[in-house]
C-alpha cells in the first residue's frame, strides 16, 4: 500500500513494469552467449529491469559430466563478462533493482552453482531458475526437480519453474508437482489468440497460484511483427507490433518474456550508439521503452482490438481433469 501511494505521483517513464500480481510484465529473453551484454545494455537504457538468461545445451553429448562442468563455467563466464561490462558502460548503479530468471536445459542443471555465483557475487539478484523441459525424459526431469529443489531449500533461488509447451511441459508439470508444486510456468504463445488449449491451461493453473509466462509469441522467425494485419491494428492504437504482442499478455495476466526490439526511431537508442562509437562508454537511460508502454492504450482495449483481427483457430477444450491436476 505505502508503494502504491509513493508511485501515484510518478511521472509514468519511471513506473515500473509490474503486473498486479508484481511480477514483470516484461523480461527480456537473452541467449548466454558472447553477445549478451550488447543486448542488456539496450534494454537497461529503455527502462527494463528483467531479464531471462537462457542456457543452450542442445549439442551437449548425454552422460559426458566433465563437459556438461566445461559448459557450465563457460556460460557463468560469460554471465559474468557481461555484467562486469556494464559497470564499464556506466549501468552498473542499475544493479539492486536487475532481476534474472535462469533457464536450463535438464542436462545442464548441474552448472547452477557456477551461474548463481557469477550472478550473486557480481551484486545481482537471481529471482527464479526454470528448467526447459523440451526433449527431456521423465528421469531427467525427476533428477533436475530434485536438484532444483535443493536449490531453493539452500535459499539460492525463491521460485522455481518449467519452461516449454503443448503436451510435453503439461506432463512435466504434473511430474514435478508429484514432489513439489511449480511455482512459475513458462509456455508458448500464440499472441492474438482468443482461445486455444494452451491458454486455458494457463489461465486454469494461475486460478491454482501459478505465475504464468509467455514466450515466442513473436514466433521463431518473428514473422508475428511482420504481419501485415497486425501492424495496421498496431498502427491504429499507436504502438509497435512488439508492444502490442506485450500488451496483450498482459491482458492474459502474464509475464511477457520476449526478445528485446528497438523502436526503429528511438533518437536515444541511436544516440547511445553515437556515444559508443566516438569512443565514450557511458551509455543513458532514456527509459524510451518504458515511456511508450504506458503511453499505450490500456491492455484489454489491445488485446480485444488485436483478436478481432487476426483469424482464430478453433481447439479443443482440454480435459478439465488434466487442469486440476496440474493445479
Amino acid at each position: 500500500k505505502r508503494l502504491m501511494n509513493f508511485t501515484k505521483g510518478m511521472p509514468a517513464s519511471l513506473l515500473p513494469l509490474e503486473l498486479p500480481s508484481g511480477a514483470a510484465t516484461v523480461s527480456i529473453q537473452l541467449l548466454v552467449g558472447p553477445d549478451l551484454c550488447d543486448s542488456m545494455c539496450a534494454a537497461l537504457c529503455n527502462g527494463i529491469r528483467h531479464f531471462h538468461l537462457v542456457v543452450d545445451g542442445d549439442n551437449i553429448p548425454a552422460g559426458n559430466n566433465s563437459l556438461v562442468l566445461l559448459e557450465g563455467r563457460l556460460r557463468a563466464m560469460q554471465v559474468g563478462k557481461a555484467l562486469h561490462n556494464l559497470k564499464a558502460h556506466g549501468l552498473h548503479y542499475l544493479h539492486s533493482g536487475i532481476f534474472f530468471t535462469l533457464v536450463t536445459p535438464s542436462s545442464l542443471v548441474g552448472c547452477f552453482e557456477e551461474m548463481h555465483k557469477a550472478i550473486v557475487e557480481s551484486g545481482y539478484n537471481l529471482d527464479c531458475w526454470s528448467m526447459n523441459v523440451r526433449g527431456s525424459n521423465k528421469a531427467k526431469l525427476m533428477n533436475g526437480w530434485k536438484v532444483m529443489l535443493q536449490a531453493k531449500r539452500s535459499k539460492h533461488v525463491s521460485k522455481l519453474g518449467l519452461w516449454g509447451s503443448g503436451k510435453g511441459l503439461q506432463d512435466a508439470i504434473a511430474i514435478a508437482n508429484t514432489i513439489e508444486k511449480v511455482g512459475v510456468v513458462t509456455q508458448d504463445a500464440a499472441a492474438g489468440q482468443a482461445y486455444d488449449v494452451g491458454l486455458a491451461y494457463a489461465q486454469s493453473i494461475q486460478s491454482h497460484g501459478v505465475a504464468v509466462e509467455f514466450v515466442n509469441m513473436y514466433k521463431p522467425d518473428h514473422s508475428f511483427l511482420k504481419d501485415e494485419t497486425v501492424k495496421k491494428v498496431a498502427w491504429e492504437l499507436g504502438i509497435s507490433p512488439a508492444m502490442l504482442a506485450v500488451k496483450w499478455a498482459e491482458a492474459k495476466k502474464a509475464t511477457a518474456v520476449v526478445p528485446f526490439v528497438c523502436r526503429d526511431d528511438s533518437r536515444e537508442a541511436e544516440s547511445n550508439t553515437r556515444r559508443v562509437l566516438e569512443g565514450s562508454s557511458f551509455m543513458s537511460i532514456h527509459r524510451t521503452y518504458v515511456r511508450d508502454y504506458h503511453q499505450a492504450p490500456p491492455a484489454e482495449h489491445c488485446a480485444t482490438a488485436l483478436e478481432s483481427a487476426l483469424p482464430q483457430q478453433l481447439s479443443a477444450i482440454p480435459d478439465p481433469k488434466q487442469a486440476k491436476h496440474a493445479g
